[in-house]
């Protein structure tokens, strides 16, 4: 060290020897301002001595200090010397590193130096900002470090993570910031010490799946706490209905079809098949009616299938409930699509041909003729070209058709 600091203080006085003052202010004025993303607005001379008292070397451009010296500064050099100068200015004021993580620029320099920083300056900055956790967690700035702080934790750190958590779960857990840190924790810390935060938000599991951020929440508590997902449906499970229409609530429901056998769901799918199209037609409760027709049993989907009699023609040409109509044709054997087409287009000789013009020219019905063209019979196919040949000169201009009329000439019709 005392080696570092003498080739460094030759170092200034070279460059005062050969040098003008006014390029020597310059320089320094413009060393400090690039260290510091907001420099004050006067920045006093400091003599080449404060540089090597103060540990601030590391603002010298490497390759000035490689031609000066003929030697390189190594990054883990200019990270211990800066770290020793914030730890020293730590002592002088317990908060120091608190005031760091919530401003913006200094919490990006933080969040680099215990990256590249040693595990004892990382341990240092831990034990100063655990007692700051409640006030830090919802902090725009400050979220990010204790992010990143969790990477390095202990696990009796992370009980003092969570014993800050418990002071106010469902206030953290719902804010755009808080629940973020609470995610990271659930993603690292051990299973017993998720299951404990999941204890203490049991009662506000309704509140998380309708919340914007705390239904990310739910969601890993399914993934992580398997054991705990019994519970969770039968806390959800009057609120089905509301859940599945709702924006957020969808998201939490669609996740429980994902790991889980569906038999174990079969409660939770017989309640939203009793509202089946009320659901279909909604924006987002289509999405769980899609769910149960592809991770359905037969029973299940035989049932939803039946549902809707009465309601494919007019689901058919809906923005959303097309998509459901499409895969229920595709989901279901021979016969439950005879009886589909039967309520879309009629029987044979007895073919309702405006339907069927009215499905080729709209936007979402042309789908669905698409997929009887796939999979109806021959006599089904047969009225469908009849209402293209009959109508083609005007077909050929409407864009949702030509989808159809393409489909046709694959299938070797003219």
């Amino acid at each position: 060290m005392e080696k570092f600091e003498r080739k460094l203080t030759q170092f200034f006085h070279r460059i005062v020897m050969t040098t003008q003052e006014v390029f020597m202010d310059s320089y320094i004025s413009q060393s400090i301002s690039n260290a510091y993303s907001s420099p004050p607005l006067y920045r006093p001379y400091v003599k080449p001595h404060d540089f090597v008292q103060k540990n601030l070397y590391s603002l010298i451009p490497g390759n000035l200090w490689e031609a000066a010296t003929g030697e390189k500064v190594k990054i883990d050099q200019i990270i211990t010397q800066n770290a020793i100068s914030v730890l020293s200015a730590n002592q002088e004021d317990p908060r120091r590193y608190v005031n760091m993580a919530k401003d913006r620029q200094n919490c990006r320099k933080l969040q680099d130096d215990l990256q590249f920083g040693t595990d004892k300056f990382r341990n240092i900055v831990l034990n100063s900002l655990i007692p700051y956790l409640g006030e830090l967690y919802c902090d725009p700035s400050a979220n990010f470090v204790v992010q990143k702080l969790l990477d390095y934790a202990t696990r009796e750190q992370k009980i003092s993570f969570l014993n800050a958590f418990k002071k106010d779960p469902l206030e953290i857990a719902n804010h755009p910031c808080g629940s973020r840190v609470m995610q990271k924790f659930i993603e690292c810390a051990d299973t017993d010490l998720v299951d404990e935060l999941y204890v203490f938000l049991s009662s506000s599991i309704l509140d998380l799946c309708q919340s914007l951020h705390g239904n990310r929440i739910v969601q890993q508590f399914i993934d992580i706490l398997p054991n705990r997902v019994p519970e969770i449906i039968k806390c959800i499970m009057p609120y089905t209905i509301s859940l599945v229409a709702d924006n957020c609530g969808c998201r939490v429901v669609q996740h429980l079809f994902q790991p889980f056998d569906q038999n174990k769901l079969a409660p939770l799918i017989s309640e939203v098949i009793k509202a089946a199209p009320q659901l279909t037609a909604n924006q987002y409760g289509n999405y769980v009616i899609q769910n149960i027709i592809d991770d359905g049993n037969e029973e299940q989907v035989a049932e939803l299938i039946k549902s809707y009699k009465g309601y494919y023609y007019s689901f058919s040409i809906h923005k959303f409930a097309s998509n459901v109509i499409e895969r229920c044709i595709r989901r279901a054997n021979q016969a439950q699509r005879e009886f589909i087409f039967a309520d879309i287009i009629g029987v044979e000789e007895n073919y309702n041909y405006d339907r069927i013009y009215s499905l080729i020219t709209d936007k979402f019905g042309n789908y669905v003729i698409q997929r009887i063209l796939e999979f109806g019979s021959d006599s089904r196919i047969n009225a469908i070209y009849d209402v293209v040949d009959k109508n083609y000169d005007e077909l050929q201009d409407v864009g949702y058709a030509k989808h159809v009329i393409t489909k046709l000439k694959a299938l070797g019709f003219e």
